[in-house]
């Protein structure tokens, strides 16, 4: 199986080639210019050092959310773009599974994060057995103390992968372990592992035509003018 993953939720931008068990090519950078800058090249670049053209790919995938709002859109209109035009298939992923499956197979609860600003971040907890990742909580979004709160309930060690200063600076003592930089943000790699697994285990995949993006929530400015529309009511 070939399958072809793009990263665009978060500050990482990146795309990578799986084929036959192996990730053969990846591409991530997290340097601060826009992914509409540097996601195509790096589609461009995995495919040329896998050695393959998009037309040999068996499948896409990608991250649905949740993450930067921008990002979700440009990540969601490159992979209907090129699913469309090589007519392929799609299978969107949770970011919160992309980020815990860096984690896979580990003893301890894996808990992704993300920062939705206002002390809330985007998270889920997770249990691993093997390759398969069970949700015990979320995806949501919640206070990072209120996200505290529920590990030390659990009783059990707990890891934190991906925006970790969002939490720890509401931990005040918690025991919590931090994933190793190198596991510590999305990649296209773990999206392509993910999604392999994920076929192996039936899941059917979409056409490009319907790809949709997971907020959660709704974008800021939304918000805010919802709230300045209630306060005008009021």
């Amino acid at each position: 199986m070939k399958i072809l993953a793009i990263e665009a939720a978060a500050k990482t931008a990146g795309a990578a080639v799986y084929i036959d068990g192996v990730i053969v090519a990846e591409e991530a950078v997290a340097n601060g210019l826009t992914h509409s800058q540097t996601l195509m090249p790096m589609v461009e670049e995995v495919l040329q050092k896998a050695g393959i053209t998009g037309q040999e790919l068996d499948l896409l995938t990608f991250t649905k959310g949740p993450g930067s709002f921008t990002g979700l859109r440009i990540g969601a209109a490159t992979v209907k773009g090129l699913a469309l035009g090589w007519q392929k298939p799609v299978l969107p992923l949770s970011t919160m599974e992309v980020l815990a499956y860096n984690l896979v197979g580990r003893g301890e609860l894996v808990v992704p994060v993300m920062d939705a600003r206002r002390h809330q971040v985007y998270t889920a907890v997770y249990e691993t057995e093997g390759n398969a990742l069970h949700s015990i909580f979320g995806p949501d979004v919640v206070p990072a103390a209120e996200l505290i709160r529920f590990l030390q309930e659990q009783g059990r060690p707990a890891v934190l992968v991906g925006d970790t200063t969002a939490v720890t600076q509401e931990a005040s003592g918690a025991d919590l372990l931090l994933a190793p930089a190198h596991l510590n943000q999305l990649r296209p790699a773990a999206a392509c592992a993910q999604a392999a697994f994920y076929v192996q285990q039936g899941v059917s995949p979409i056409p490009g035509s319907q790809i949709e993006v997971d907020y959660l929530r709704k974008p800021q400015a939304e918000r805010e003018r919802e709230a300045r529309l209630k306060e005008q009511k009021s």
